[in-house]
């Protein structure tokens, strides 16, 4: 008996680190990405406190694959940007990338089996909201 109890608290302490891992790689992977859009720069990470305190990160299963996507708001130079991003093999690709000062929230319905998003451009006179549908390998407006 003691033994199963070592055992289950060894998987169970082990599986949290590892989740606890996988989301510090994840975090690095979208930033690393979103350096590479020219979003924000290494600098601007270090001087605003690094990533935890520019990028705010929401899992989300858009596709019901049981895997999470990333809507992320980076607080960029000029504001929050929102962008939306999947894990791969490779890394994070980005299937939207949006306006500053805009938000990307999860909306009811599905196109093409993935979760419609709504999006609110800040920029646009009365602040329009627009949705955001799937084509089968980005979100369009």
């Amino acid at each position: 008996m003691l033994k199963q109890i070592f055992l289950f608290t060894f998987i169970f302490v082990c599986g949290g680190v590892s989740t606890q891992a996988q989301t510090v790689a994840v975090k690095k992977q979208i930033l690393n990405r979103i350096i590479q859009l020219g979003e924000i720069t290494r600098e601007e990470v270090k001087e605003r406190g690094g990533v935890s305190k520019i990028l705010n990160i929401q899992s989300v299963d858009l596709n019901r694959d049981g895997k999470p996507e990333y809507i992320v708001v980076c607080d960029c130079s000029l504001g929050g940007t929102p962008f939306v991003f999947r894990k791969t093999t490779k890394g994070v690709k980005d299937l939207f990338v949006g306006e500053v000062r805009s938000t990307v929230t999860p909306s009811k319905g599905y196109t093409k089996g993935w979760r419609n998003l709504e999006y609110e451009a800040g920029n646009s006179p009365g602040y329009q909201s627009q949705p955001l549908r799937f084509n089968g390998s980005r979100y369009k407006k």
